[in-house]
């Protein structure tokens, strides 16, 4: 067994003894487990920001760039952006991954993010009815960059099935320009 799956099954021993441990209801255990289960299948346990701590900032942008150059290359928001900007944005993106059943937002909960979905579809879901389906291309969250206020959800959002998320961090500067 190789170090990798090693560390997947002590991780997926201590989630189990957890969820035993605090007695959390069996549905949500499952979904907890189908999570875990799913984002190590998308990520091979690779932590990412520790992977880039190890390079030098110039390198760090690099490859920020060409990881981000999904969103980059398929968002209007970045049509008309440089090269040089981007790769300064680059760094500060985070890719998401969600799980079918995931609810990324309750109506009601404030939202101080912005989501770029790059792959996969999520439901917007209005009293019990599914009012959009948002996927590749599209955009959703809070313009945090316009208004100081905290918004908040009109709706629930939910991931019926695997969707790669892009999420700018709102610490940018470049976003009041």
């Amino acid at each position: 067994m190789t170090s990798a799956t090693a560390g997947y099954h002590e991780m997926l021993n201590n989630v189990r003894e957890f969820m035993k441990l605090h007695e959390v209801p069996k549905v949500l255990r499952e979904r907890v487990m189908d999570y875990v289960v799913s984002t190590w299948a998308m990520t091979k346990a690779i932590d990412t920001k520790k992977v880039l701590s190890y390079f030098p900032k110039d390198m760090t942008a690099d490859i920020c760039f060409h990881l981000n150059r999904k969103v980059f290359n398929e968002h209007p928001a970045f049509r008309f952006s440089s090269d040089g900007c981007l790769r300064a944005l680059a760094m500060y993106f985070t890719i998401e991954h969600s799980v079918p059943g995931d609810l990324l937002y309750h109506t009601g909960e404030s939202i101080d993010t912005l989501f770029f979905v790059v792959t996969g579809a999520l439901e917007v879901i209005h009293d019990d009815e599914v009012v959009a389906i948002l996927s590749k291309g599209d955009v959703f969250g809070d313009a945090f960059w316009k208004e100081p206020t905290i918004g908040q959800s009109c709706a629930n959002v939910h991931g019926p099935t695997q969707a790669v998320i892009y999420i700018p961090s709102k610490e940018i500067s470049y976003w009041k320009y």
